[in-house]
């Protein structure tokens, strides 16, 4: 799978394994690991493999406005994407994701 093959990021290629461990030993689905692995690997090309250790919530926020405004994403393509940040923070690199009322979230089309 592409999410498993090595960068030049040691610190994100342990980032990613140890993320697919959690999901692994939670039973979540395979489709949920491929999701969160590919969006983690997105996250690190944004930040430039900027080391897991020096990241903050603010990099997240940036990181959803550039979905949003620069990529024109999809509403629940932004949220798959937050919601994948949000567990790459809270259980892999164990740090606060800050207040979420500082993060855009998108809001479904009343179109249907």
């Amino acid at each position: 799978m592409r999410f498993r093959e090595k960068t030049s990021s040691p610190e994100w290629d342990r980032v990613v394994e140890r993320l697919e461990a959690e999901i692994t030993t939670r039973h979540y689905s395979r489709k949920t690991l491929i999701a969160y692995a590919n969006w983690s690997r997105k996250y690190q090309g944004y930040l430039k493999s900027k080391p897991p250790a020096e990241l903050s919530p603010a990099e997240v926020k940036d990181y959803l406005t550039y979905l949003a405004v620069n990529c024109k994403m999809s509403s629940s393509t932004q949220n798959q994407a937050f919601n994948a940040l949000l567990f790459l923070y809270r259980h892999i690199l164990k740090m606060d994701f800050g207040e979420q009322k500082d993060i855009p979230r998108a809001k479904r089309s009343s179109r249907r």
